[in-house]
């Protein structure tokens, strides 16, 4: 009635069944434990003494010819690798179905008249012991070396394609980071399969992406679609697989200044990144020329020295993550700190380095042309005090000085012609209004295009611009 009533739950739509099964497999995990306390507490040391060496060569027998040639029986005709059949034969450990049967079979069949009987129970936990103890040890290595299995959690698994994911996953294969981006739009993945990226088509909260999406060998998630709820959805989902210090999500709109507004830390994941670091803004960036980059950190060109050198972080250039020496990837964070060693390979996005250099040339070049027109505009209020002093002026031009500024030369224009007839003068739009009353007919041609000089070749009193 148990198994029944299991396979019921099982196959209803309940939208509480994930709460079942965590709450299933927390109880389960506390009535082990108590059974495999009360039942070796029957077994007596008399019991243990009566093991001999027919009993290890039992086990043996168990472990080396039984399990392997069931499972080669039973896997006939299976669409299995070799490896997976090797890895099947090797794995078989016994645990509380046999305890309990033994517990259970045992004192029945010592009361029926078989007295060896009373041997089941230490036998069987014996396996049990050899059993847990050879599979456990040698399950991770025996699955590395068949190639069944990663050797350590390195990767990067991102939901939701953008051309910025994918100049990020790119970025990453060439530090030797194994990537896998998801998404749900076959169009969005497709420039990433043509580039030779590992993706998923499909959601990654369905059960088909949680039975058949292999990210055992990864090690972080990276939540980059444009929306702040679905990313810390995934987050929060993908939490417990993961772990909730190595899920991430692209900051939220509200990241900056939204403060009580933006989700709590419990129900997201944390902000990758600066906070600026939004996924339009990620896209502005790399639309304008920014580039992800990579240098290896030094004990002469440190952490410190590369900050100095890029500028402002958020603004000038955004830091993505690294890769330590061992070859261990990292997410950067606001929101959780760290600073690489040196031997780090640093990853960031920031312009090219001509443009760098181009910009801070600038900066530079504008700063010292401020510097010289504020030097200048003093030196010329100095100078204009001095020229445009009345007394000083009508010196100059009883003179008959030239070179003043503003002032009318009085030399006749070799260039007209004298038998030339003279032209009223027309109003100088140039001119002060003050000096129009003054006009008089022009002789000749001026050699200053829009001023006119007395047909009479005198002088005039010069009008001056006001200081």
């Amino acid at each position: 009635s148990v198994t029944v009533m299991g396979m019921v739950i099982g196959n209803m739509q309940l939208v509480e069944r994930d709460t079942l099964r965590r709450f299933q497999e927390n109880l389960t995990v506390v009535l082990l434990s108590v059974l495999f306390i009360v039942i070796p507490s029957q077994l007596e040391l008399s019991q243990l003494a009566r093991l001999d060496w027919r009993v290890a060569l039992f086990v043996l027998a168990l472990l080396f010819v039984v399990r392997p040639v069931s499972v080669g029986l039973a896997t006939v005709g299976a669409p299995m690798l070799p490896q997976e059949r090797l890895l099947l034969a090797w794995i078989a450990p016994r645990g509380i179905v046999a305890a309990a049967s033994a517990g259970i079979f045992g004192p029945s069949l010592v009361a029926a008249g078989y007295p060896d009987a009373e041997r089941l129970a230490p036998i069987v936990f014996l396996v049990i012991l050899v059993t847990v103890l050879a599979h456990g040890l040698t399950l991770g290595r025996l699955a590395q070396r068949l190639k069944l299995a990663a050797s350590t959690e390195n990767g990067l698994l991102i939901a939701g394609a953008s051309s910025w994911s994918m100049a990020l996953a790119q970025a990453l294969r060439k530090l030797k980071v194994d990537v896998i981006v998801t998404d749900g739009s076959y169009q969005r993945l497709k420039p990433l399969r043509m580039d030779g990226i590992n993706v998923y088509y499909g959601e990654i909260l369905s059960d088909h992406a949680h039975h058949t999406l292999e990210v055992e060998h990864l090690s972080h998630l990276l939540c980059a679609t444009d929306n702040d709820y679905y990313n810390a959805l995934v987050c929060q989902a993908q939490g417990e697989e993961f772990g909730h210090h190595r899920t991430f999500q692209l900051p939220s709109h509200l990241e900056a200044g939204g403060g009580h507004r933006q989700l709590p830390l419990q129900q997201r994941g944390y902000s990758a990144f600066s906070p600026q670091a939004t996924f339009e803004q990620l896209h502005q960036w790399l639309n304008s020329g920014w580039t992800l980059q990579n240098t290896k950190l030094t004990r002469a060109f440190d952490y410190t020295t590369l900050q100095a050198e890029l500028g402002t972080e958020g603004e000038d250039w955004q830091m993505i993550g690294g890769v330590s020496p061992r070859g261990n990837f990292w997410l950067s964070s606001s929101e959780k700190s760290f600073r690489p060693d040196p031997g780090w390979t640093l990853l960031y996005f920031s312009p090219p380095a001509e443009a760098r250099n181009g910009r801070n040339g600038a900066e530079t070049a504008a700063n010292a042309s401020g510097e010289a027109g504020t030097e200048n505009s003093d030196s010329e209020n100095s100078e204009d005090h001095s020229a445009y002093h009345p007394d000083a002026a009508d010196g100059a031009d009883a003179a008959g000085d030239e070179g003043t500024p503003h002032s009318t030369p009085t030399t006749p224009d070799t260039r007209d012609t004298p038998d030339t007839p003279a032209k009223p003068d027309m109003p100088d739009k140039e001119q002060n209004p003050a000096d129009k009353g003054s006009q008089s007919p022009v002789a000749g041609g001026s050699p200053h295009p829009g001023r006119r000089r007395p047909s009479n070749g005198g002088t005039r009193r010069p009008h001056f611009a006001k200081p």
